[in-house]
């Protein structure tokens, strides 16, 4: 809904949802040096494997770890395999559903003044269901299933959460000129928490690893404005955002009842911390004649973790070291060049180059997965 007049607009609504989801995973291990899938018998490649100089030296000298020889390697990567256990894999299914309340007003104090103020409320509500597989899964790789791989019985394993949230928005603009406008505003944004399960080493158990929500705030300034009887247009922006409970998709490693550690091979989204990001965006652009436009895009960005969550679970997270940000390079660059030729016939035809830098940066938080 919207509506307003000469002082007052405003916009009101509501969202809702309602989905769920049900996931079968399977995993293959170190099946090429198995007799068959069922027992995992070293095969002859095994077998000639062990024979090799580096793993003869491993025998004699076997380093400290649940990998430490070819042999006991070996039979550690196969028990990530989940074909033997049960029906092949696991089956888990997750829901949420949930009402998002919103509303804006922009309030025109004055001819060149505006004030704007939107409220959001935010409520939902989350469940994660362990499943028992009723259809087996393809003793082989690269088979299809021959049953629906989706059907199960469902578990005592049910976490419900929910999770309310409201934010907030305001933000104040005020026209110098008829061509020149300027604003400030700060804003909140929300990710709701939540869980997947993960499939213990050994056991084949179902381990539910959950986050919580992701809260963050935004402060921005900024100038848009036309000059030289709009063939020139520059706009300015620079902002500043701070995180909490940060959100972020990352490797796990397990630990067992004797302290055992080790590396699963599953990536799954988990809390890192809180962190901040400051940045300032230009944009110019000129247009010396209808037919030829050039542009000139600056970005300049400078993001932090400004601490780190430790999780003490079963399964966890882990950021080693002082990691970066992912995918937040600290300058982008692009040029932009645009020639509009007119046929004679009418159309047009246009001609256009573009340029564009991105500065290097990390394709993930988590350092194991660079």
């Amino acid at each position: 809904l919207s509506g307003g007049g000469d002082r007052i607009n405003w916009v009101a609504g509501v969202f809702y949802w309602d989905q769920w989801t049900r996931t079968r995973s399977v995993r293959y291990a170190m099946e090429e040096f198995n007799v068959d899938p069922i027992t995992k018998a070293d095969n002859a490649r095994a077998l000639a494997l062990y024979q090799t100089p580096y793993c003869q030296a491993l025998a004699v000298n076997p380093p400290p770890g649940p990998s430490s020889t070819c042999q006991t390697s070996m039979a550690f990567y196969k028990g990530f395999s989940t074909i033997a256990r049960g029906k092949g894999g696991g089956l888990s299914e997750a829901g949420t559903s949930g009402t998002a309340v919103f509303g804006e007003v922009t309030f025109s104090l004055t001819d060149k003044f505006k004030l704007t103020v939107g409220a959001r409320e935010h409520s939902q509500d989350n469940y994660t269901q362990g499943m028992t597989a009723t259809g087996q899964a393809p003793l082989y790789t690269n088979q299809d299933f021959a049953v629906d791989p989706l059907e199960g019985l469902r578990n005592g394993q049910y976490t419900p959460t929910s999770f309310d949230k409201a934010t907030g928005r305001i933000s104040a603009r005020y026209q110098f000129r008829d061509n020149v406008m300027g604003y400030v505003s700060f804003s909140q944004g929300f990710n709701s928490g939540g869980g997947s399960f993960i499939t213990e080493p050994g056991t084949g158990n179902l381990i539910l690893v959950s986050y919580k929500p992701e809260t963050l705030n935004n402060s921005e300034i900024g100038i848009r404005s036309d000059l030289a009887n709009g063939h020139i247009r520059f706009n300015a922006t620079y902002f500043d955002t701070t995180w909490d409970d940060i959100q972020a998709s990352l490797a796990l490693r397990y630990c067992d009842a004797q302290n055992n550690c080790y590396d699963l091979p599953a990536v799954v989204r988990q809390n890192i911390g809180a962190a901040s990001a400051k940045g300032a965006e230009f944009e110019l652009t000129w247009a010396p004649t209808q037919k030829l436009m050039v542009n000139l895009i600056l970005g300049l960005l400078d993001t932090a973790l400004t601490s780190r969550t430790v999780n003490t679970a079963a399964a966890a997270a882990y950021v080693v070291g002082q990691t970066e940000f992912s995918q937040a390079p600290k300058r982008t660059d692009n040029l932009g060049v645009q020639y509009d030729a007119s046929l004679k016939k009418g159309g047009t035809f246009t001609t256009r180059f573009d340029y564009t830098y991105v500065s290097q940066y990390w394709r993930s938080f988590d350092p194991s997965l660079r």
